[in-house]
């Protein structure tokens, strides 16, 4: 599914789909181990769901919008 997502977008120079779903697996494992490590277990779904889903849009999209020049 993150393929055929990835494929309809245009990536950064230099970011090829492989390198792009690498790094979104490993900032998957980054929330994952924040949410393991920090004792903020997973017994409720919904939270984790909702912070996984800011992380891979922060990691879409960024933070800052951009200014027009």
């Amino acid at each position: 599914m993150l393929i055929a997502f990835l494929e309809k977008e245009t990536l950064q120079e230099g970011v090829s789909i492989q390198s792009a779903i690498r790094q979104l697996q490993l900032f998957e494992d980054f929330v994952n181990a924040y949410l393991k490590n920090g004792g903020y277990e997973a017994r409720q779904m919904e939270e984790h769901n909702e912070l996984c889903r800011q992380t891979l849009h922060t990691m879409l999209y960024g933070l800052i919008v951009q200014r027009k020049a």
